[in-house]
């Protein structure tokens, strides 16, 4: 993952494709946008947790695809997804994804 140095200045970093995070993240003023996970079955589009915790924080999951469900987030079971003043919208087939498994994610 590369993201921009950190003294310039510059809009919120935007990560490439579906990002991955293992076994802890925390997100700050990041925007995860125009992601597409594409593999048959593929969920995730915007990010995938499969183990551990991701902590979103001011940040937006917008635009983003998978095949098989959540769009924006996945979350997977063992794993936590933690929202904190963060948009997730018009992700594609859904936002989030086991449905309930995002607290504060819709659709």
């Amino acid at each position: 993952m590369r993201l921009p140095d950190p003294g310039a200045r510059a809009p919120a970093p935007r990560l490439p494709t579906e990002t991955l995070c293992k076994p802890d993240a925390d997100l700050e003023e990041t925007v995860l946008k125009g992601n597409r996970a594409t593999g048959a079955g593929s969920r995730g589009g915007g990010l995938f947790n499969d183990s551990g915790t991701v902590t979103l924080t001011d940040s937006k999951v917008v635009k983003n695809r998978a095949v098989a469900g959540g769009g924006g987030i996945f979350e997977e079971l063992g794993s936590t997804v933690i929202l904190g003043r963060t948009e997730v919208a018009n992700n594609t087939p859904n936002n989030c994804a086991p449905p309930g498994a995002v607290p504060g994610c819709i659709g």
